[in-house]
Order: C-alpha cells, then structure tokens, then sequence
C-alpha cells in the first residue's frame, strides 16, 4: 500500500510539472502575441502617418504590408496570430495588379524601387572609382611636385656648374694671356741675360788682357833687375838673364 502510495505521489509530482511547463509555454505564448499585436498596432499606425506625410519615405513592402495587414485580414491572419503575415510580395503585386490600381501603382513603384538599387549600386561604384581617381591625382601630384622640386635642384645644380665651367673658362683665358706676357718678359729677360754675359766677357776679357800684361811687365822689371844686379857687381854671373826674362848659363863664364 505504501508503494502504491508514493507511485500515485510521484505521477502527481511529474504531472504538476508537466502542467507548470504548459502554463509557461501558454504564457509566453500569449505574450509573444501581445507584443506582436502591439508591434502591429503601432507599426500601422507609422504607415498611415507615413502615407499621409509627402515628406516621408516609404518601400513598395511597407505598403503591401498595410494592405495585406488591414484589408485582407480574414484571408491572411493565421501566422501565430499576428496581423503582418510572411507574405510573397512578388506574387501578391502580381495578383493585386490585375485587381485594382493601387496594385499596379505598388508594383510600378518596386520596379522604380528595383531600378533605384541598380542605379544607386551603379552611383555606389562609379564614385568608388572617383574616389580611386582622386587617389591617383593626389599620388600623381605628390610625384609631380617631388620630380618638379628634383628638375629645381637639378636645374639649380647645372647652373651652378655652367658657372663653374665659366669660371674655368675665364682663369684659363686668363692663365693664356698671363703666359703670353710672361713669353714676352722672358724674351725680353734673354735678350738682357745675353747682352749683360757678353758685358760680361768683354769685361773679363779686357781684364785678362791686363792681367797678361802686367805679368809681362812684371817679368820684364825683374829681368832688368837682375841684370842690373850683376852688372852692379863687376864679375860674370855664371847665369844669364836673356831678353825672354829666362835665366840661362853665361857662356862667357869662366870655369876654371
């Protein structure tokens, strides 16, 4: 009996949990549908205002949306209770464009809308390419005023070296002149060089010549002096004084 007792207990627990999960789920459940009908409520709302706004933007979906949320309500309101159902929105253009002209006006404006994307996709990549050719100017820029600030510096240092060139030009212009005038003064020194060494020795020569003679005189005045000697004295010399000035033996000399 006992065991009977704590099985019937035990089923009782497993069902009271069974139910709490169920109660859970229910009430999440309701207020999952609360919030939708709440976001539907207001988001109808939006659209009305955005319709009746010729400032604000709208889709082609928006509009479907409200048609198919507010008009068609019976036919399309079995998604979990929500009014704004997962609809095709190409298929429902397409059937709502043979039904009225509203119809007709949304489909031609998801074509505009379609044609919008292709051409703004088209915008998107054509100034993707401007912007990539803005680029390429401002690197190109940069090089031209780097290669324009290098022809400077190049232009700057070909003109400093025409001038050195110039210069050089000038000094050896100048060292040819400078060489002629020293030609010309070195000619001029050679012709004074030449006439003084012929001074020279003409001066040396006339001395030569005097010296020449003054040693003949001398010679000459001592050969009469030592004529004169021997003469002085009476005897015979056993020399003889020639007229050369030369001493030699007298022949008159007596030897014995």
């Amino acid at each position: 009996a006992g065991r009977n007792v704590t099985r019937q207990i035990d089923g009782m627990e497993m069902q009271e949990k069974s139910l709490e999960l169920r109660a859970r789920a229910d009430e999440t459940k309701a207020k999952s549908a609360e919030v939708l009908e709440r976001l539907t409520e207001i988001k109808s709302k939006r659209l009305r205002l955005t319709f009746q706004t010729s400032s604000a933007n709208f889709t082609s979906k928006d509009a479907l949306q409200y048609l198919n949320g507010f008009e068609n309500n019976d036919d399309d309101n079995d998604n979990d209770g929500s009014s704004i159902p997962n609809i095709d929105s190409v298929t429902l253009m397409q059937r709502m464009a043979f039904k009225n002209p509203i119809g007709r006006d949304i489909k031609a404006l998801n074509i505009a809308e379609s044609d919008f994307d292709k051409r703004n996709a088209a915008k998107t990549e054509v100034d993707r390419r401007v912007d990539d050719r803005h680029r390429a100017l401002h690197r190109a820029e940069r090089d031209l005023k780097a290669a324009t600030e290098a022809e400077e510096r190049a232009m700057k240092m070909l003109e400093d070296a025409r001038g050195q060139i110039a210069d050089s030009r000038r000094n050896v212009v100048e060292a040819k002149e400078s060489i002629r005038d020293m030609y010309t003064t070195a000619k001029v020194a050679d012709r004074e060089l030449s006439k003084a060494g012929a001074a020279l020795r003409k001066k040396r020569d006339a001395v030569r010549r005097q010296m020449k003679h003054k040693r003949k005189a001398d010679a000459d005045a001592d050969a009469e002096k030592a004529r004169s000697n021997a003469r002085g004295e009476g005897g015979v010399s056993m020399f003889d004084l020639a007229e050369t000035g030369k001493v030699r033996l007298n022949p008159d000399f007596d030897k014995s």
